[in-house]
């Protein structure tokens, strides 16, 4: 019966780590020496006006990070402290690349600034380092 029961908690084991989907995703790496300011500009078709302040507090919603440094819930914008050698988790998705169209603008804030604006500049900012990675690096 023992025999039995650890065969199918192995079947079932099995098959629940070989049905899953693959997570893709997109994070900002701060390469540099000092902080930096990433200071995000959200679509706002992308967000329900009723949960402005909500969806900004609680972004990104996959990983827990520091609350927001400043936030704008009139102008959908958002900005976050990213220290030297850290990553920023920017999106995540299962079985599907990043979606970027959340985002109006990206701006990295550091001696020689950076700005991306709109999906296509955004989107050909990441650039894939692995199966299911994608990484804007300041440096």
């Amino acid at each position: 019966m023992m025999k039995n029961i650890r065969l199918i908690v192995l079947i079932l084991t099995i098959a629940t780590l070989s049905a899953c989907d693959p997570i893709y995703d997109a994070v900002i790496k701060n390469e540099s020496d000092s902080n930096v300011i990433l200071q995000i500009t959200f679509n706002a078709e992308s967000i329900h006006p009723g949960g402005r302040t909500y969806y900004l507090s609680e972004f990104p919603f996959f990983e827990r990070i520091a609350p927001p440094l400043k936030m704008d819930t009139i102008n959908l914008i958002c900005s976050y402290v990213i220290p030297p050698g850290d990553n920023f988790p920017i999106c995540s998705e299962i079985a599907r690349y990043p979606d970027y169209t959340l985002f109006k603008e990206l701006l990295i804030l550091k001696p020689d600034s950076l700005i991306y604006r709109g999906q296509d500049e955004i989107s050909s900012a990441f650039k894939r380092t692995g199966e299911f990675h994608w990484v804007l690096s300041n440096s």
